[in-house]
Formats: structure tokens, sequence, C-alpha cells
């Protein structure tokens, strides 16, 4: 049965540790230099040893509920990435209907009855009703995507601070079975090195 040696809180405390571990290892548990060395060769590569404790973080339930969320909040984000360019493209298309209709106005000098048989002052009535409608919808939209823009900030908020947390306690154990070291993280063996 393994026997734990040294319970660290999390990645940062274990590798800030490594040089007393490498003092016990020596007074305490008269282990010869050789393994004191491969100790120190199996902890040198700090920022391996890190992205490795922190992809089993991230491996954690409740990372991974926030992360599809991210996921599904961003293809929603990027499905209405186009409605800015609907809105302005609508709003052009009010903007020209308008111009056509008022310069058919000013010919008549505003008397709109005259204009009611008019065949080119009723299209442009007709279009202006289709755009208007384009742009109700161009403007809804826009506030989808704000507010969608938002949820998605907040999410990734949430997972920075829900990884943070985790990280911070995921913890780290060394521990020997008379032939070997072994680096526990969380509940998993992730480095080993035989001893004597």
């Amino acid at each position: 049965m393994p026997k734990a040696l040294k319970k660290y809180k999390n990645v940062k405390e274990f590798l800030s540790g490594v040089p007393a571990f490498k003092k016990e290892m020596e007074k305490k548990h008269k282990l010869p230099a050789k393994d004191i060395d491969k100790y120190g060769k199996l902890t040198s590569d700090k920022a391996g040893i890190e992205k490795k404790y922190m992809s089993l973080v991230e491996e954690d339930p409740k990372l991974k509920k926030i992360s599809s969320d991210i996921d599904r909040a961003e293809k929603a984000v990027k499905s209405l990435s186009k409605a800015q360019d609907e809105y302005i493209k609508a709003h052009n298309t009010v903007e020209q209907i308008n111009k056509g209709m008022k310069s058919l106005e000013d010919e008549v000098r505003g008397d709109k009855k005259q204009l009611l048989g008019n065949d080119k002052y009723q299209k442009l009535r007709q279009h202006l009703g289709a755009a208007n409608k384009s742009y109700a919808v161009a403007e809804k939209k826009i506030a989808q995507k704000a507010a969608l823009q938002k949820q998605f900030e907040q999410l990734l908020d949430v997972y920075d601070k829900e990884k943070d947390k985790i990280a911070k306690s995921y913890g780290v154990t060394l521990t020997t079975d008379a032939k070997s070291l072994i680096v526990l993280m969380g509940k998993s063996a992730e480095y080993s090195m035989i001893i004597g």
C-alpha cells in the first residue's frame, strides 16, 4: 500500500517545495544521491508539470459544463455576427426610399393626393414597408447579439474564477511504495520514478 510522504494544496506549492523535499529525501528518508538527482530531473520541467496539472483541472466536471456553455454562447454570437451589416443595409435602404418619396412629394409640392395614382410612388411605399420590417428585424438581432455577448463574457469570467478555485485545491501528493516515488495530481498518478 503506497504511503503518502508529502501533501501539497496545489502545483505551485508542490513546485516551490521541490528543493526542500530533495533535502528531506536525503536526510529523513536516507535515499541515495542518484535518486535525489532523478527526482530533480523529474521535477525540472516546471512548465510541463503546471501544464499537466492545469489540463487535469480542466477535466473537472464543473469546468466541462461551463466550457460547453461557453461554446454554445460563442456559436450563438457568431450566428448573429452579420446583424450589424443587416442593420446598416436596412437603414440605408429606408433612407434611400425616403429620399425617393420625398423627391416625388416635392414635385407635387407636398400634395400626397396627387401621388395616389403614381405607380412609382406606390411601389416606393410598398418597398418602404418591407424595408421597415427588415430594419426592425435587424435591430432585434443586434439587441440579441449584445445580450448573448454579455452572457458569453460572464461565462468566461465564471470559468476563470472556477478554474482558479479548483486549481488552488486540486492537490498534489508524493507517495512511495518502497520501490518507487509517485506524484499524484488529484487522484491520478502522473509522474513516477524507481528508487533504490
